[in-house]
């Protein structure tokens, strides 16, 4: 079986344990930074797939692996997280959370006001 991505640091143990062979190579943060970053977007698809198929546990564990993936790519950044749950709580009280479930179909004209933009993102 043929993979091109970044996996947790006990994976190799792991695969040896069940004396399988197995590839892997050690690289540099930037490189791990374009890994983490495909490995994030992997893990929403597996998230999307489990909440379509209403299980909790493995919803629960995307989430996880997820929060990790994020975290990773936050200490190769030098990205503190708590800088990210302070930004998230300032944004929140800026343009609001999720809680309403709005969905925005369309803004008449073509562009958005510096406060506009910032909510859009």
């Amino acid at each position: 079986m043929k993979f091109d991505k970044i996996v947790r640091d006990k994976v190799p143990e792991i695969i040896e344990a069940h004396h399988r062979l197995y590839n892997a190579i050690v690289v540099d943060n930037d490189t791990a930074i374009i890994y983490l970053s495909k490995k994030i977007a992997e893990e929403q698809q597996e998230l999307d797939t489990a909440i379509k198929n209403k299980d909790t546990k493995n919803t629960i564990e995307e989430f996880a692996d997820i929060l990790e993936c994020i975290d990773a790519l936050a200490e190769k950044l030098s990205i503190p997280m708590t800088d990210v749950f302070a930004a998230a709580a300032k944004k929140s009280v800026r343009v609001g959370r999720f809680d309403k479930n709005i969905i925005l179909q369309w803004v008449e004209g073509d562009k958005f006001s510096d406060d506009e933009e910032a909510a859009h993102h």
